[in-house]
């Protein structure tokens, strides 16, 4: 149901959807570059803050399939202003953590919040601008804040990090939400569903326990101090929790994600390959500002600043991008795109033999500029063959998908570095030999996705 608007209301909800987008994908990166001086404050190995990235990322995944139901049950404002609200407290008490778990919780209650807020406000710009040009261009503009938020966020943390302090990176969300609050407030007009289905809460739980769980295998497959039997008892629940949701969702009519799904054309093999990806491409925050400090010594500020290129390549790419698409068949361009990423990223390994301040301009520039064509080409194709009930599914799914992959990518890099150089001596050094390993390791991933999309273009 479209909402009677006048247009100066819809730009500022238009203006402040926007906001929120990108202040909640720049939570998603602006730790990265403080993680070597939080560790010190909390008095914590680099590596154990992990947690706090991945946590973000997992609950994003796991609390986005429940947004939509949210927003017809208790309406799209009511929804967004508690999410608001619990953003905003949240990061109140990450900025006021005192120790890792304490940093760790309240992180997780920040993802849950966040879960709500982008899916819950691009429902909102859905309302908002009824008609189908406006809304295209309505929400071309939330994608690009959504991967500038993404781009900006080491810079950002660098700069606070380095002329203010880490827990400066969670007070300045509190004016951004208070803001926000307002606004959205006075502005959005309360609408509801008339129907809403049956949520479901079994399913939901047993798919949070199963990709809970395994997080928490990739962090204790890291460390030989935590009894094997303890490791396979939380395989036993994972897989039984798995199972568990199988059986449920062939009974239940309205499961959480419909296991027909993977039946629809080729969503399971674009999904797989899009999984695969995303293992590789949500790591470059993670790695090189680690690198970069704790292998060659750089400040937060010019960790931070070296990323820049990627916040002009990244914009530069979301101009380019529709010609791009224009002009090239879009399964083609995807396989050969596939194969440059792979090409550039293992490429990273060069730096942890010798720095080179040149390359790693043009190697993030490069990445920068194919990533946005990759999740838009891989996007489409994921949706390609999805009708009727099936596509607010998949839609669902492939949220879960891309949250998850970004936690279980962060993880699994961690759990190489780990391996290597062996959990329990980590310092706030990290050797040189643990990045050269790991970024050959990531650029499997998409060498792995390649596999996929060839096959999946013979079909």
């Amino acid at each position: 149901m479209p909402i009677q608007l006048t247009k100066t209301s819809r730009k500022v909800l238009l203006h402040i959807v926007s906001l929120i987008m990108l202040m909640e994908m720049m939570d998603a990166t602006v730790l990265n570059t403080a993680l070597p001086q939080i560790a010190i404050s909390l008095q914590v190995n680099i590596i154990a803050l992990k947690e706090i990235l991945t946590i973000y990322f997992l609950a994003l995944g796991v609390f986005i399939p429940v947004s939509g139901w949210a927003a017809d049950r208790f309406g799209e404002k009511k929804t967004m202003l508690i999410a608001l609200a619990l953003f905003s407290i949240s990061s109140i008490g990450c900025g006021l953590s005192v120790n890792l778990w304490m940093l760790i919780g309240f992180r997780l209650l920040q993802g849950i919040g966040a879960a709500f807020l982008m899916p819950v406000g691009r429902q909102i710009i859905v309302r908002v601008f009824p008609h189908r040009l406006a809304r295209v261009e309505a929400m071309a503009r939330a994608n690009i804040m959504t991967l500038l938020g993404l781009s900006l966020g080491p810079l950002i943390g660098g700069v606070l990090t380095t002329y203010a302090n880490w827990r400066w990176i969670f007070f300045v969300n509190i004016p951004v939400g208070i803001l926000s609050f307002y606004l959205i407030y006075h502005f959005l007009p309360i609408i509801r569903e008339k129907e809403i289905a049956q949520f479901d809460l079994l399913g939901f739980i047993l798919l949070g326990i199963f990709l809970g769980i395994i997080l928490c295998l990739l962090d204790a497959a890291a460390y030989p101090f935590i009894p094997v039997y303890l490791k396979l008892l939380l395989l036993g629940v994972g897989i039984l929790s798995l199972a568990a949701y199988l059986r449920h969702a062939r009974v239940f009519p309205n499961p959480l994600i419909r296991l027909d799904l993977f039946k629809q054309g080729r969503f399971k093999s674009a999904a797989l390959a899009s999984l695969l990806t995303r293992l590789t491409l949500t790591t470059p925050p993670f790695l090189i500002p680690l690198l970069l400090q704790t292998g060659y010594g750089f400040s937060a500020i010019e960790s931070g600043l070296l990323t820049a290129p990627v916040i002009i390549s990244t914009l530069l790419s979301m101009v380019f991008l529709p010609r791009i698409i224009k002009h090239f068949d879009a399964k083609q361009l995807l396989i050969w795109n596939t194969v440059v990423l792979m090409l550039v990223f293992a490429t990273f390994s060069i730096q942890a033999v010798s720095l080179s301040i040149p390359l790693l301009i043009c190697q993030q520039f490069i990445i920068a500029f194919l990533t946005p064509v990759q999740q838009t080409l891989i996007n489409s194709l994921v949706y390609e063959d999805l009708t009727g009930i099936y596509i607010s599914q998949g839609v669902s799914l492939y949220s879960v998908i891309i949250q998850a992959g970004s936690s279980f990518a962060i993880a699994l890099a961690a759990l190489v570095m780990t391996t290597i150089i062996g959990g329990s001596h980590l310092e706030n050094q990290i050797p040189l030999v643990a990045f050269k390993v790991v970024f050959l390791v990531q650029s499997v991933y998409l060498l792995f996705s390649l596999i996929v999309l060839l096959a999946n273009a013979k079909t």
